[in-house]
C-alpha cells in the first residue's frame, strides 16, 4: 500500500483543527463577503472550493445563493463537511491533481494555502492545470497563499502553544525552496508528530504556474480585508486571475 502523503496524515485530524481553530467562521464570512463584493458574481454562478477542508468557506458563500461544490482529497475533511450539505451545496472527495468538471465553474477558490503541497514539480503543474481547466472562459481563480517573502525575512524557527490540554511544539525551517514545519504534540503524555511542507512560491512563481493555462492575474491583495499587497509586510498573497 502506498504511504500516505503528509497532508493526508495531518489535515482532518483533531490536532490540526485545534491548532488552526483561529481560522473560524468569522474569518470565512469576512473573506467570502469581500470576494463577493469584488467579483459580483451572477446569482446563478457556479463556484468550486478546491481543498475545501471542513467546508467553512463553501458554506459561507452558499448563503448568497450560489451553486457551491467543495472537493478535498482527505476523507476526514469531507466527512466533517457533509453535514453542511443542502440544496446548492455539495462536497466530494477528489484529488486536485485530477480534472473535476472542465470549463464549468465561474469561480474556483484555492484558499488558506491549499496549494504547494506536492513533492514533485510535475504534480504541482498538474494541479495548476486542473484548477485552471475547471474554470469557464472569463471566470475567476481566487488563489490565497502565504507571503513567501515575509516568511523568508522573518521566519519564527521555534514556537510552543498550549491549547486546551494539548501542547504543541513547532519547529520551522526553509530547505530546497520549501518551508518545513515539524509539529510535535504532547496530548497529556500521548506523543504524536506531524509535518507540513509547502513550496515558497512568490508572485512571479504563481504567475508562471497559471499563465500557460490561460489565466491572467488581475488583482493582488495582502489580507482578507483585501488591502494592498506589500511584499515585506503582508501576511497573505491573494491573487485573483481571470481566464482568457
Amino acid at each position: 500500500m502506498k504511504e500516505k502523503e503528509w497532508f493526508e496524515k495531518w489535515f482532518g485530524t483533531n490536532y490540526c483543527q485545534l491548532l488552526y481553530q483561529c481560522r473560524n467562521e468569522h474569518e470565512a464570512n469576512l473573506f467570502t463577503k469581500n470576494i463577493v463584493n469584488l467579483l459580483n458574481p451572477n446569482i446563478s454562478a457556479k463556484i468550486l472550493d478546491v481543498a475545501c477542508g471542513n467546508g467553512r468557506h463553501a458554506e459561507a458563500l452558499s448563503q448568497y445563493g450560489y451553486d457551491l461544490i467543495g472537493i478535498d482529497i482527505q476523507t476526514e475533511c469531507i466527512s466533517s463537511a457533509l453535514p453542511l450539505q443542502k440544496e446548492g451545496l455539495s462536497f466530494y472527495q477528489h484529488d486536485m491533481r485530477r480534472l473535476f468538471r472542465i470549463n464549468y465553474f465561474d469561480i474556483v477558490l484555492s484558499l488558506f494555502t491549499s496549494f504547494g503541497y506536492f513533492d514533485r514539480v510535475e504534480s504541482e503543474i498538474k494541479a495548476a492545470y486542473s484548477l485552471s481547466a475547471n474554470i469557464k472562459k472569463e471566470g475567476f481563480l481566487v488563489f490565497d497563499f502565504l507571503n513567501a517573502i515575509k516568511i523568508r525575512n522573518s521566519l519564527i524557527e521555534s514556537e510552543e502553544k498550549q491549547i486546551e490540554n494539548v501542547h504543541f511544539k513547532i519547529q520551522r525551517s526553509i530547505s530546497n525552496g520549501r518551508i518545513i514545519k515539524q509539529i510535535l504534540i504532547n496530548d497529556q503524555g500521548l506523543m504524536k508528530q506531524f509535518e507540513e511542507r509547502v513550496w515558497l512560491y512568490e508572485m512571479k512563481d504563481i504567475i508562471a504556474l497559471f499563465e500557460p493555462f490561460g489565466l491572467k492575474m488581475v488583482y493582488t491583495f495582502g489580507d482578507y480585508y483585501l488591502q494592498d499587497f506589500h511584499p515585506l509586510q503582508s501576511d497573505r498573497l491573494i491573487a485573483v486571475f481571470v481566464k482568457k
